[in-house]
């Protein structure tokens, strides 16, 4: 039996908690861990996207539902919540993080151009046509992904397979 929500809270308002929650501690802890945290922040706060990963069966639906949340949450405005909320599946974020936290993930190396910009290179040792498998087994669940490196610059991967669950 599912556990019930606290009284006169939804979902929505959970999860805006949560989202209002982690987005503090985040600031907080740049502001506090970083030589000239609080300045670093207040350079950036305006500039910040967020990028939410999902299940793959989650769609126009589920991304609204999580958007409003992070607007309740104060994190965004609702237009600017429209231009600074990106999703994608767990398979993509499973992927990106394979590729730059792993050991066959030394096959990328990030170039910094400067250290006071966000710009950045990707180089690569994969090349377009490339096959890349993802198994992303834990929790009970195993997914394996399959993608076709597009281009590298800009990087870019298609699924060339349903992933398999």
């Amino acid at each position: 039996m599912a556990a019930e929500l606290p009284p006169g809270k939804s979902l929505k308002d959970i999860l805006a908690d949560f989202i209002c929650y982690l987005f503090g501690s985040a600031k907080a802890f740049i502001q506090e861990s970083e030589p000239m945290g609080k300045m670093l922040w207040g350079n950036f706060e305006r500039n910040i996207d967020l990028i939410l990963s999902h299940p793959r069966g989650w769609g126009d639906r589920e991304q609204e539902f999580l958007r409003k949340s992070v607007v309740q949450a104060s994190v965004f405005t609702e237009e600017d919540a429209l231009s600074h909320i990106y999703f994608v599946t767990e398979g993509e974020a499973t992927f990106n993080f394979c590729v730059i936290n792993t050991e066959s993930g030394g096959l990328l190396k990030v170039l910094f151009l400067s250290l006071n910009s966000e710009i950045y290179i990707l180089t690569s040792r994969f090349k377009p046509g490339h096959k890349v498998v993802v198994v992303d087994a834990g929790y009970g669940v195993v997914d394996i992904h399959s993608y076709t490196v597009k281009s590298t610059s800009p990087w870019e991967v298609e699924e060339f397979r349903e992933p398999q669950c």
